[in-house]
């Protein structure tokens, strides 16, 4: 029996990265919902099921990444944003309260796992775009290397 992975096991710079996704994937919410009109006052807070608001916040992640022209999630097998986002609204009726820790189906689950395989990590903080990782060319990589030192050559 496999044990649990535990955050202690994985990269600092993996956690803070996933901890910010998540910060920018609740602002997409609060405003999307705002934007249906569902803000509800101080006094009477609007309690949504936390399963179902990470999902809403993953879809929301994709319906960004396409329009920053991404659908590496596509290619992975994920919807696209519009059929996800669908299907997360259209699963609030049966969302089940208290889901977490997040099941490995659910698509907040299987977008944060292809983040994580697949961005890299720092790329909002640093240069404030979604950098995608693929497998390199070899051959490219060294040509583009090479014209960038003859480029800045001493002399």
């Amino acid at each position: 029996m496999s044990t649990p992975l535990q955050l202690i096991d994985l990269p600092a710079e993996l956690i803070t990265a996933v901890a910010a996704d998540a910060a920018r994937d609740a602002d997409r919410v609060g405003l999307f919902l705002q934007t249906l009109g569902l803000q509800a006052p101080p006094d009477r807070p609007l309690r949504l099921p936390a399963g179902f608001l990470l999902d809403l916040g993953a879809a929301l992640r994709l319906l960004d990444w396409e329009r920053r022209g991404l659908r590496i999630h596509v290619d992975a097998g994920l919807p696209a944003a519009h059929q996800a986002l669908r299907d997360v609204l259209r699963s609030l009726p049966t969302a089940q309260p208290g889901l977490l820790p997040l099941p490995s189906g659910t698509l907040a689950y299987r977008v944060m796992v292809l983040f994580a395989e697949h961005f890299a990590w720092a790329g909002q903080e640093e240069l404030d775009a979604e950098v995608t990782l693929g497998e390199a060319d070899e051959e490219a990589v060294l040509e583009a290397l090479a014209d960038f030192l003859w480029q800045h050559r001493c002399g």
